[in-house]
């Protein structure tokens, strides 16, 4: 959620195109997409984590999204010491993260792809623990942890809680992924088969500033047949700033977005119990911030407003919570449908 060809020379830069058509012969083992946007600040630490750390081929793309600092100046200068491995794209304009990563995408040509964020880093030998695994299981998603990092805080391994291997079947048990639907809220620390994208023609989109991720992992997952979780694998280091869109978007723009969101997530699925699942933790979510936002209770009811009024709520995508819904969390919902504007305010904070 933050912004962020084989080059045969350190200048060699491929222009961003649309799609590519299958490719049947795959040269590198792994594409690592890197959508990259005024990120001189924290790009170095980025490529340095991946060229020349992984013991299989593979290509690195990072995708320039019109940055006008000193981002190409760094990518230039590893494409030198790099010329196979890293590969150029330039977008002609800023186009945002979910063009980026689509560009990227059109270009990779590894059996496996996986998104790393300009301001994060990876850990190798994690790294090369995830991509071994895939190949032991033939796994189409395969998921490892991240470690939350946050200047002036300790460093967080996510979800550590659980351990070990987790193999599950979305398409014949889906009762087996729920507990694990929240790692599917972003897209990097996994490792993606690019066959599968191309043929479900599966792309970030370009209308969301916040959730595009959420909504292509949710996507790949409901097309995949094998998902494998390594909890004991947290190779990912994803760094929290008070510039990622995540922290700047304002509370409107978010709940807009997040009711977007929702309305493509329901798509995914016709089965009642997938398209629930999948809705649940996000529709909790649009209250959770109502919640959470800065200011006055007036505040929290002009928000409340847009959402009583809001396209999601009108199609009764919120209805997840009355029928999957924690009993708290659903006669919570009760109270608010019948406190509408009167003390909804109030029970929010209880979410």
């Amino acid at each position: 959620m933050k912004e962020k060809s084989r080059a045969g020379s350190a200048d060699s830069v491929v222009p961003a195109s649309p799609p590519l058509p299958k490719i049947k012969t795959m040269s590198y083992e792994l594409s690592i997409i890197i959508p990259a946007y005024q990120a001189e600040e924290h790009l170095d630490r980025c490529l340095s984590s991946l060229l020349g750390q992984l013991s299989c081929p593979t290509e690195v793309i990072v995708v320039n999204d019109a940055s006008t600092d000193g981002t190409m100046d760094i990518v230039r200068s590893f494409a030198e010491k790099h010329p196979q491995e890293l590969k150029i794209i330039q977008n002609p304009c800023n186009q945002g993260v979910s063009a980026s990563r689509n560009n990227g995408l059109a270009a990779a040509s590894g059996r496996l792809v996986m998104f790393v964020d300009a301001d994060d880093w990876i850990d190798g030998q994690g790294c090369m623990r995830l991509i071994d695994l895939q190949r032991q299981t033939n796994a189409e998603l395969t998921c490892g942890l991240f470690c939350e990092i946050t200047p002036g805080r300790d460093d967080k391994v996510r979800f550590a809680k659980r351990h070990g291997v987790i193999a599950v079947d979305p398409q014949h048990k889906f009762s087996d992924m729920i507990p694990h639907l929240r790692l599917l809220d972003n897209c990097w620390g996994k490792l993606f088969v690019a066959e599968l994208i191309r043929q479900r023609n599966l792309s970030f989109s370009t209308s969301l500033r916040y959730g595009e991720d959420i909504l292509f992992t949710h996507a790949y997952m409901v097309a995949a047949k094998s998902v494998v979780f390594d909890y004991d694998c947290a190779f990912y280091r994803y760094f929290q700033h008070a510039t990622s869109c995540v922290h700047t978007i304002d509370p409107l723009a978010r709940q807009q977005q997040l009711d977007i969101l929702l309305i493509e997530l329901a798509k995914l699925s016709s089965d009642m119990l997938v398209s629930d699942s999948i809705l649940l933790r996000k529709a909790i979510k649009v209250l959770f911030c109502i919640r959470r936002i800065p200011g006055t209770s007036q505040d929290k009811k002009d928000l409340l407003r847009h959402f009583w009024t809001s396209p999601a709520f009108k199609l009764g995508l919120y209805e997840c919570i009355d029928r999957r819904g924690k009993p708290w969390h659903r006669l919570l919902w009760k109270l608010l449908k019948v406190s509408k504007n009167g003390w909804d305010a109030t029970l929010v904070r209880h979410w």
